[in-house]
């Protein structure tokens, strides 16, 4: 059986809700925040190829996507991950009422944005931006609800 991978398992913008045993940052100080961080301000205080596992709830949805954002937001996490480290996203679906009526929802997700991550997916929508790349190991989305996605690093 295989050891787990040492490393730092990330919680990204879960705020009072940081998963037990993760390090967690936030925008938000909190006491459950071990780094309270704006999320926007790149790079993050952290050494790169750390990470094994990171979680970001319901935080992409408020990432500002102009000048880049989002893109700047996934790159950042690649340069934090391991080879073949693991990310998973979960977000409103950016076209239904949640997300409408979240006051700090900017940027709307859908199933095709993350195309635009994963060089190999045949909408070919990664060499759009041609962004750090991703693999899509899996997706659901319900247009009334949320979209989770897992990555992996490339």
């Amino acid at each position: 059986m295989n050891e787990p991978q040492a490393g730092i398992r990330l919680d990204i913008g879960s705020g009072a809700a940081s998963r037990p045993g993760w390090y967690s940052i936030d925008n938000r100080a909190h006491p459950a925040v071990t780094l309270p961080w704006d999320l926007e301000q790149i790079p993050w205080p952290l050494e790169s190829g750390t990470v094994v596992q990171a979680f970001a709830g319901h935080v992409v949805s408020r990432l500002n996507p102009a000048r880049w954002g989002f893109i700047a937001f996934m790159d950042e996490l690649h340069r934090l991950l391991v080879p073949a480290g693991e990310l998973m996203i979960v977000t409103y679906y950016g076209t239904n009422h949640r997300y409408a009526s979240d006051p700090a929802a900017c940027n709307p997700c859908t199933e095709a944005t993350f195309y635009h991550f994963d060089p190999a997916h045949k909408s070919s929508l990664w060499h759009v931006y041609q962004p750090q790349p991703w693999l899509i190991r899996d997706m659901r989305w319900a247009v009334d609800g949320n979209l989770e996605v897992w990555l992996v690093k490339r």
